[in-house]
């Protein structure tokens, strides 16, 4: 059993912290996506698991048609949470007095969680 883990393409917005924004794939994403593809082609993967954003699941879509194999949404990969600082830059956030959404730990938390589900499964994954 392996689990491989890939991160999505390049979404069209990258001078914010996006979080939990849904922002799709750029163009240079889908292309970066395209060229990774390649490196699936030949491994025994039965399942792909994407979080329910656009750019993980246009990402898993892309690989997904290519090795024949079905995409499960799955929540707990979800981007962290940045509270009131998702859609903002680097510098807006450095002012923020009180920081809000999720800690390192409760991401940890939900993606361990689901981790030991897929492990159950005894199968090759991918995971967006």
């Amino acid at each position: 059993m392996l689990i491989y883990l890939l991160r999505h393409g390049k979404p069209k917005r990258t001078d914010i912290w996006i979080g939990r924004l849904d922002v799709p794939l750029s163009e240079e994403g889908i292309e970066e996506v395209k060229g990774v593809m390649k490196k699936f082609q030949n491994k025994r993967i039965s399942k792909i698991y994407s979080s329910p954003l656009s750019r993980a699941k246009e990402t898993a879509e892309i690989i997904a048609k290519e090795i024949g194999v079905k995409i499960s949404i799955s929540k707990e990969f979800t981007a962290m949470d940045h509270g009131e600082g998702n859609g903002k830059t680097t510098e807006e956030i450095m002012k923020m007095n009180k920081r809000s959404g999720e800690s390192l730990e409760d991401v940890r938390k939900r993606t361990i969680k689901k981790f030991k589900e897929i492990l159950k499964e005894n199968q090759d994954v991918l995971i967006v």
